[in-house]
């Protein structure tokens, strides 16, 4: 039918080229061409070349010519060579050779396709359409060349291939795939497969889930042959997304992607320890957000599934969960329960041993308290067993039990920490107990600072040690432990520290506060009790007060008369309390005492009238320098000669310096001034009135003075002082050698009230 219509279509162009002919009426080319389209149209081929030829040796260029030739060889069958004279007429003008030549290609890629040569087929009919696009027999053959041409790209493994192919294939007008629409229906599942595997390696899941679920959703009978290979497929898709997922920390969708990779492919090895890891990670996520009994349930799933690596990672993390579940009870059984757990998962945890080993000494402590020794004692056993602690231990505690008492029990507790070297728990296990008294508690505390030395962490070590000075429940040992430090080779490093030297020797540097003075008596002497309290040590002035004048009862604020000062343990402190007035200095108390040590302390300074002296004593070890608020006088020459040269604003500087007491460091000058200024207008102003009275001339001085007082108690202090300081202890200078200074005490005290207090 195709061949009628073609030859159809060249009779009539014939023919028209016959009239066209006879109308130029040429004899030369043209009547050649005309003869020689005659003889095609009588079949006379061999004679029309003939005459074709015989035209083109007069004009090369001659389209017609051409054209004639080709028309012949596709008359013959020979397509081949027709396209190549049908190229020569387009080439040359004829521009409606470009059908014939269409018609030409159409035949050369059916002959292909017989022969088996799919890919230059489709060459071919490419070719055709290109040249007459509407060509029907074409267009109705090239599905079928695309098939084939398809099936063998997948034999050959060209998936890029049959992808195009398959997209040429999938955009051909319906009606021309109609009649091979049994061979289109046997290859589409064929592709969609072959296509799904090749988007799943380029990792397009989504498009190769989308061509499988084609496959599976066909209700075609071919697509039923590809069914299970399409759910297979579906299966290694579900895989590779979970994958996806997991490695993006989505372990619930993860999880959700390899149940259904099992659903397609049960049992299937690969897919089993992928969710095993999931398993694993999920069980991980859920211990931080602390949803321990899912945590539980999904780690022992990874543990059933997995291979040895996550089996052997998941049950660490088991025992973490466990470890957490124990955490989380409130009873101490509960807590060893799920500790044991965790401790079988992973026996050599450092962290997971000493938990359990904590518990089971508290559980024993508790059952001991409870009289319940026996089971104290196989507790006690599984702890020796998880601190892998020496035998003799054991054997203390099993000795120690039938006593039954429980300060051996805490004592072997202790031994077991301290063997760990663990003095720490040790000295806090005896501590909760209330066994800080006992040898036992000494010993490891020295122990500690031993250790501390060794580890070359000499201020723990020393801190350590200055427990044996500061606290009382230690005290009495410390001269003891002194003596062992002494011949401790393990202390050889402190012995450079200057501290330490002086801890040795019994020098601890402590802070003395006054607090009160009461009953102070009455000479018979004296009309009027003056009193005031010197302190010393080693023939060190520490701390000497102002007078108290006509007072039975003292009261100071609190750190206001204080020194802190390096005390010898070994050497007493003096106190010495006397009387003074003008003209003499009457002494009351004089005694000697040692022993302090950090604490509240009422020394009696004299039984008959029970007069007593109450002090506090603190450890000041962190104090950088020794200080004082009050200092006794150098001798007179020394006085006298500081202000001969009478310069005033050194002078000055030399009294705040040496006669006026240095303000304590951690005090302040302002609680200080408060405390003077605001507190003890009633000291100034005696002070005040008893220098106003002795001195002779009632002049400049004596006005300054209560001019000042008033002026304080208008609130205007500040404006005034310096004035009248200079001023006063200027005219003092210049009186230096009279009557009224013969009383050296009464002057300092004069010059701290009237400069070193204010000065604050």
């Amino acid at each position: 039918m195709i061949a009628n219509s073609f030859f159809k279509f060249i009779d009539i162009r014939i023919l028209f080229l016959l009239l066209v002919f006879t109308f130029l009426g040429s004899c030369g080319v043209s009547k050649i061409n005309e003869r020689g389209f005659t003889k095609i149209q009588k079949k006379q081929y061999s004679e029309a070349d003939k005459l074709f030829s015989k035209a083109l040796k007069k004009d090369q260029s001659n389209k017609d010519s051409y054209y004639g030739l080709g028309i012949s060889a596709y008359e013959q069958k020979a397509y081949s060579n027709s396209i190549k004279f049908f190229n020569k007429a387009i080439e040359f003008g004829k521009i409606s050779a470009r059908k014939d030549r269409g018609f030409a290609h159409y035949h050369v890629a059916e002959n292909l396709l017989h022969k088996g040569s799919h890919k230059e087929s489709l060459i071919a009919i490419n070719k055709s359409l290109l040249d007459f696009p509407t060509l029907e027999s074409a267009l109705l053959l090239k599905p079928r060349i695309l098939i084939e041409n398809i099936l063998e790209d997948m034999n050959d493994n060209k998936p890029e291939s049959v992808e195009n192919k398959y997209q040429q294939l999938m955009n051909q007008d319906k009606k021309y795939l109609y009649p091979i629409e049994d061979d289109f229906l046997k290859l589409n599942p064929q592709v969609l497969l072959f296509l799904a595997k090749y988007d799943l390696s380029r990792g397009y899941d989504k498009i190769a889930l989308s061509r499988v679920k084609k496959i599976i959703n066909s209700t075609s009978k071919y697509a039923n042959k590809y069914n299970r290979d399409a759910i297979k497929l579906r299966g290694y898709i579900y895989e590779y997304k979970s994958q996806k997922e997991f490695d993006s920390n989505n372990y619930d969708i993860a999880l959700e992607y390899i149940q259904k990779a099992l659903r397609d492919i049960p049992k299937k090895q690969s897919f089993v320890l992928l969710r095993a890891k999931i398993y694993e990670k999920k069980a991980q996520h859920l211990l931080s957000k602390n949803s321990l009994i899912d945590a539980l349930k999904f780690v022992s799933l990874a543990i059933e599934e997995g291979e040895y690596d996550t089996q052997k990672s998941s049950i660490k993390l088991r025992s973490e969960i466990y470890f957490a579940f124990a955490v989380n009870q409130r009873k101490i059984n509960d807590k060893i329960r799920y500790a044991e757990l965790s401790y079988k998962d992973a026996p050599y945890d450092s962290e997971i041993k000493d938990y359990i080993y904590n518990l089971y000494l508290s559980l024993v402590a508790l059952l001991v308290d409870d009289n319940n020794l026996l089971r104290a004692r196989d507790i006690f056993e599984k702890a020796i067993k998880v601190s892998d602690v020496h035998k003799s231990t054991y054997g203390m505690f099993n000795r120690n039990l039938r006593n039954e008492e429980s300060i051996f029990l805490d004592a072997a507790i202790a031994e077991i920490y301290a063997i760990n070297l663990r003095y720490k728990d040790a000295i806090n296990h005896l501590n909760k107990h209330k066994y800080d008294t006992s040898f036992y508690y000494k010993q490891l505390l020295y122990d500690l600072a031993r250790y501390y030395a060794l580890n070359n962490e000499r201020h723990l070590s020393l801190q350590t040690l200055r427990n044996f000075y500061t606290k009382k429940n230690l005290y009495s040992s410390y001269g003891s432990f002194r003596n062992r430090a002494k011949n401790d080779p393990s202390f050889i490093l402190l012995t450079e520290d200057e501290s330490f030297y002086d801890w040795l020797n019994g020098i601890n540097r402590i802070k003395l506060s006054l607090n009160s003075l009461v009953n102070i008596p009455q000479t018979d002497w004296a009309s009027e009790s003056d009193s005031f309290l010197q302190i010393t040590q080693n023939s060190n002035s520490l701390l000497t007060t102002p007078k108290a004048q006509d007072k039975s009862n003292v009261y100071w604020p609190k750190n206001l008369f204080r020194v802190v000062f390096d005390y010898d343990v070994d050497d007493p402190l003096i106190f010495k309390l006397s009387d003074s007035d003008l003209t003499y200095d009457d002494l009351i108390f004089y005694g000697k005492y040692n022993d302090f040590y950090p604490g509240g302390w009422n020394v009696i300074l004299n039984e008959k009238t029970n007069t007593v002296l109450n002090i506090e004593i603190e450890d000041c070890s962190s104090c950088p320098t020794q200080y004082t608020t009050f200092n006794s006088l150098p001798p007179k020459n020394s006085f006298f000669a500081s202000w001969e040269d009478r310069r005033i604003r050194e002078n000055l500087d030399h009294i705040s310096t040496i006669y006026v007491p240095k303000i304590a460091e951690d005090y302040g000058r302002v609680n200080q001034s408060y405390y003077f200024i605001s507190g003890i207008i009633d000291a100034l102003a005696p002070c005040f009135a008893t220098y106003a009275v002795a001195i002779s001339e009632r002049g400049f001085v004596t006005k300054q003075i209560f001019y000042w007082h008033i002026q304080y108690l208008w609130g205007e202090l500040q404006s005034y002082k310096r004035f009248t300081i200079e001023a006063f202890i200027e005219y003092m200078v210049s009186k230096v050698g009279n009557r009224f200074l013969q009383n050296a005490n009464n002057f300092r005290v004069f010059c701290d009230c009237a400069y070193g207090r204010i000065k604050g």
